[in-house]
């Protein structure tokens, strides 16, 4: 059984039931640092972490909160001032691709990405326990990746946050997909 945070109950989505304690909050002015988007969204409860997110151009943040009623406030709000700057926030969106499971292939990745700078970006949304890069020795005998890895979280619920929040993202210069590793 996944472990989930004190106080959440699960939402049913696609069959599966995932959780969500996190908002997403769009159209950040540039240069707005984690702290101050805490600060900001801790008006709504406790805020266990930020992520800002490059995506499409524009800088987004997932907030993720300490429980699911707290998420539900700062949506409840629609928008919220950060850095004097109006700013919308919604809830991540529910869209899982296959059938959900803790270890998530991650596509379109740049040939020079290792291990270590995927984990940093996934460890955001859980406890990874292991990251795979693939690699292939090219023609001039470097070994570059094969723009997919494997990231492996302790529970699916933690997959399942990641996923919503960082498919489609901005991962050192390329728009990544991320899917769950079928079974």
């Amino acid at each position: 059984m996944d472990k989930k945070p004190a106080g959440a109950t699960p939402k049913k989505m696609a069959g599966a039931a995932t959780l969500t304690t996190a908002v997403v909050a769009t159209d950040l002015p540039a240069g707005t640092s984690k702290d101050a988007i805490s600060e900001t969204f801790s008006e709504h409860g406790q805020v266990i972490k930020v992520l800002r997110i490059l995506k499409n151009n524009e800088t987004e943040a997932v907030v993720t909160f300490s429980t699911e009623e707290e998420s539900k406030a700062a949506i409840a709000a629609g928008s919220i001032t950060v850095d004097g700057k109006k700013v919308s926030v919604r809830a991540p969106k529910q869209k899982a691709v296959g059938e959900p499971s803790n270890v998530l292939v991650v596509g379109n990745l740049p040939v020079n990405v290792t291990p270590g700078p995927l984990k940093k970006l996934f460890a955001a949304f859980g406890t990874v326990t292991n990251v795979t890069v693939p690699r292939a020795k090219e023609s001039k005998g470097k070994w570059i990746s094969k723009g997919y890895g494997g990231v492996e979280f302790s529970t699916v619920f933690e997959a399942t946050t990641a996923l919503k929040a960082l498919n489609g993202s901005v991962f050192n210069g390329r728009t990544i997909s991320i899917r769950y590793l079928k079974k």
